[in-house]
């Protein structure tokens, strides 16, 4: 069984270990210090998916607010294990952090929260993931030079380039309703998955945030 939830914080460093080496490998994902994680961690922004003992972990990710736009958040930090690909692992933490987050954070009397997410340019797989998966949209290029990126992302001509995905209202938190409405968690199966266990959640608490989710 896999355990989707918040990154407990007994695990925490666990769990930047594994998103150090494993970004150090993968150069797709910005490497950060161990004070920078530690604060996504702290605020409770970090998710993941481990097996069912929290012996190993699956997938991380997180959604934390971002420094140089603050009316936006930014998703990032996402990583799967090479045992879990291509099996709709990824697609559930991200479509899970994202709905959570809507549900907690939104307030139905404001305009909504914006979330995007960064794409370096020759990621493609990741690119198709943001649109056909959670229902982004492409805002923008970016080319920032490679002494103000992350130290392991790849550059060319001394630029790190990619592309900014955007949430779309009311396109997106309705796409993960629908998936919300079909997957069922704590009882159910995903098609190319093994059980599924949505940590401190119950079925009530899921059909709450489909009905909100629908709402914005």
């Amino acid at each position: 069984m896999l355990v989707f939830g918040q990154i407990p914080s007994a695990i925490e460093r666990e769990a930047y270990q594994w998103y150090r080496g494993f970004s150090l490998c993968e150069q797709n994902v910005a490497s950060r210090q161990w004070n920078l994680y530690q604060k996504v961690l702290e605020d409770g922004w970090g998710w993941c998916a481990t097996t069912e003992d929290e012996d190993d972990f699956v997938a991380l990710g997180y959604l934390k607010p971002d420094e140089f736009d603050p009316a936006s958040w930014e998703l990032g930090g996402l990583m799967l294990a090479r045992t879990h690909r291509n099996r709709g692992v990824g697609i559930c933490l991200a479509r899970l952090m994202v709905a959570s987050f809507l549900v907690s954070e939104s307030d139905p009397s404001e305009k909504p929260i914006n979330i995007h997410a960064f794409v370096l340019e020759d990621n493609t797989k990741a690119q198709n993931f943001m649109v056909n998966s959670l229902g982004f949209k492409e805002t923008y290029k970016f080319s920032v030079d490679k002494k103000d990126a992350p130290e392991n992302l790849p550059s060319k001509n001394g630029k790190v380039e990619g592309r900014r995905y955007d949430i779309v209202f009311p396109d997106t938190p309705t796409h993960i309703a629908d998936w919300l409405q079909q997957f069922k968690f704590i009882v159910g199966k995903s098609p190319n998955m093994e059980d599924v266990m949505l940590d401190d959640y119950d079925q009530r608490d899921i059909d709450t945030w489909i009905q909100m989710l629908r709402a914005m």
